[in-house]
């Protein structure tokens, strides 16, 4: 009795012929279905290490509004906000071109050390400026430094974990700095007498100083030849200013309002502002970590169409969930209130906040294809179309008596989103480009 060509046993019924080759749409659609099933599983699991630190940081925005009362907190909501966009500027300097590169070139880890040095002391130089310009006093001024310096060096530090995958480590990294963070404030608050916008950004500088001595353990500083580390900062400094001029909607936004609403009412806007925010970035935080190496894989062995499917189906992902959070808050408070505090005006001014928020994270996630393909020249000019749509709705809007100024703010914030949002989906890709990692310094 001949053997079939797969080598099993012959069947010993007529009815049952166990060597029936699997039909190829069979197999491709089995393994279609494991892919997304593994890719959702990837998300949940990177989602849970920014789930723990991003719920707890929601959670400390009612809890810093009672502490510090709605005038502080505006204080404080205005002052993090201009440091943490430094933190976020300065990091992406470093932190995009490991995301990019690092996933096919593991071994270059080591040389970005010392770009994040550089990084982090030319940062926290700016963040000082700011804290002693914009708030007055050699306090604010070193508070803005710490924070700044120990928050690139923590967040650089950290990408190497997260695109080797150490889910463990990372997970100790961020209950460690969180919890050093709510002890330091509980501290503070009773040992200090009265809790200040200052001391909470000094409790943030020690929470990233701790984590990052914990980093230092089997850290190497490579020192890189000019032309590789001039490759990498340039294609950082890509990502870099377009970070820059997308967190300065937010920045700037705040510091209109500051001048149009009483320090009260500014307080509670920009408790609503960062919370929801926040809310929307550890959804699309879980989502670009596990997307960002996977898309760029795809794109440096030259698969574009494994590229445009990853990047649509984490648009996808973000939509739906986004959506359906966006609406149960709106029916949470419709039924009850806004939280974490009631703005003037009703209903309509927090609604037009959350969606706001949710479209700026939106746009973060639409760009990344005009990132890899190195379009600086169109993204600058798209978030450049979408600061002057911010501005020109900002200034309409704040003119008109009849607006509140929170929803001016609202409106022009997600108008400017919705700018690039429009022009980077009909962009997509664009043309190839790619920098090759040098395997040695």
């Amino acid at each position: 009795m001949p053997f079939c060509r797969s080598s099993c046993v012959p069947s010993t019924s007529d009815n049952l012929n166990f060597c029936q080759p699997i039909k190829a749409p069979l197999v491709e659609e089995s393994l279609s279905k494991m892919l997304f099933t593994r890719s959702l599983l990837r998300i949940a699991q990177f989602g849970f290490i920014k789930a723990f630190p991003g719920l707890v940081n929601i959670a400390l925005i009612p809890a810093l509004y009672q502490l510090l009362g709605s005038e502080e907190f505006g204080h404080f909501s205005l002052f993090f906000s201009y440091v943490l966009l430094a933190v976020t500027v300065f990091g992406a300097i470093i932190a995009q071109p490991m995301y990019r590169f690092l996933s096919s070139k593991m071994n270059a880890g080591d040389l970005f050390n010392g770009l994040t040095v550089f990084a982090a002391s030319f940062g926290a130089l700016i963040g000082g400026l700011v804290g002693y310009a914009f708030f007055g006093g050699w306090n604010n001024s070193v508070a803005g430094f710490s924070f700044v310096m120990f928050g690139v060096l923590y967040s650089a530090l950290t990408v190497n974990l997260q695109v080797s995958e150490k889910v463990r480590s990372l997970i100790f990294l961020e209950v460690l700095r969180i919890s050093s963070l709510g002890l330091t404030i509980i501290l503070l608050h009773y040992l200090v007498d009265g809790l200040s916008y200052t001391s909470v950004i000094y409790a943030f500088s020690f929470s990233f100083f701790l984590a990052f001595c914990f980093l230092l353990r089997g850290v190497k500083f490579t020192l890189p030849t000019w032309g590789w580390a001039s490759d990498m900062i340039k294609f950082g400094s890509l990502s870099a200013s377009w970070l820059l001029l997308a967190g300065l909607p937010l920045v700037l936004g705040k510091s209109v309002l500051v001048g149009e609403v009483s320090e009260t009412e500014f307080g509670a806007i920009s408790a609503n502002l960062d919370m929801y925010y926040r809310m929307f970035s550890i959804l699309n935080a879980a989502i670009a970590i596990w997307a960002y190496p996977t898309m760029s894989a795809a794109f440096d062995s030259g698969d574009r169409v494994g590229a445009k499917k990853t990047h649509f189906f984490a648009l996808t992902v973000y939509i739906a969930a986004g959506a359906t959070a966006l609406a149960l808050l709106v029916v949470g408070a419709a039924w009850y209130q806004p939280f974490p505090a009631r703005i003037s005006g009703g209903l309509l001014p927090f609604a037009l906040i959350l969606v706001a928020c949710f479209l700026l994270q939106v746009m973060s996630l639409a760009h990344k294809p005009l990132e890899m393909s190195r379009s600086l020249i169109t993204m600058i000019a798209l978030m450049a179309c979408a600061l002057v749509v911010f501005g020109a709705c900002a200034l309409v809007l704040l003119n008109v008596e009849t607006v509140n100024p929170a929803v001016a703010i609202a409106v022009a914030l997600g108008s400017a989103a919705l700018v690039y949002l429009i022009g980077s989906s009909a962009i997509g890709f664009g043309r190839s480009g790619k920098i090759e990692v040098a395997d040695t310094a």
